[in-house]
């Protein structure tokens, strides 16, 4: 039997057979349920613990009924689903003939290896949180580790980039990573440092003016000792006028 994929990070898409299902899905609802199911792994949730994480306000016999209502809805939609899902009255199971892939699976595989190859991998697998558009609480957990990865596998690539000299590549996943977290001071003075070893010293102050106004338009507070340190032993500035933001 042919595969069921599903992309989870930066959006949500499903195919089914090398089909683009998503647009059959009937509602955010039903691609919320698909999504925990994705991500569920083995085992999978029973029907009770499902019913409850999307209605954790309703009785038992409310919960279940909406679930049941949710799941008749989603196969009238798409009735190629039962190939790859099978319900009973108290469980879920993904079809043990049926190949199921995530981006989030691959990326957290990619993520945990050694080798440029997989860490690159994991970086161009992640096109984003992990469903942006849905505000679930049991979303929040699994959203904050993937993105801590994310921050992770930046900067690896960042040092091993670094360690090769190659130190074009290493601004550029240096650069991703200030994205994603913009007053992490830390990542400023290593962008400096590779600015440094790149020969431009003028990309060195342009780095530590963003850092300040950042830092001051964010926290109100200025940089570190050890930045202003770094700042005059890379340009022998020492962080005074000609350093300042205009």
């Amino acid at each position: 039997m042919d595969g069921c994929s599903f992309q989870l990070l930066g959006g949500w898409k499903m195919y089914l057979g090398g089909e683009d299902c998503t647009a059959a899905v009937p509602g955010g609802k039903a691609k919320l349920l698909l999504a925990y199911l994705a991500l569920a792994y083995d085992p999978l949730p029973s029907r009770k613990q499902v019913a409850f994480a999307f209605w954790p306000n309703s009785t038992e016999k409310q919960a279940l009924s909406n679930l049941r209502k949710l799941l008749h809805d989603l196969r009238e939609s798409i009735p190629s689903i039962d190939r790859y899902l099978t319900v009973t009255p108290k469980a879920f199971q993904w079809s043990r003939n049926a190949v199921l892939h995530t981006d989030v699976l691959a990326f957290e595989r990619a993520a945990q290896g050694a080798s440029l190859d997989e860490l690159r991998l994991a970086e161009t697998l992640y096109r984003g949180e992990l469903l942006p558009d849905f505000y679930e609480d049991w979303l929040e957990t699994k959203r904050e580790t993937l993105a801590y990865t994310y921050l992770n596998v930046l900067e690896k690539l960042t040092s091993m980039m670094e360690t090769r000299r190659e130190y074009s590549a290493a601004l550029y996943y240096g650069n991703k990573l200030l994205i994603h977290h913009r007053t992490r001071e830390e990542t400023y003075r290593t962008l400096m440092r590779l600015h440094a070893l790149n020969r431009d010293k003028a990309a060195v102050t342009q780095v530590y003016r963003q850092l300040v106004r950042v830092l001051q338009n964010e926290l109100g507070i200025g940089p570190a000792e050890e930045t202003e340190q770094l700042l005059k032993s890379l340009t022998g500035n020492p962080g005074g006028s000609s350093a300042a933001p205009s």
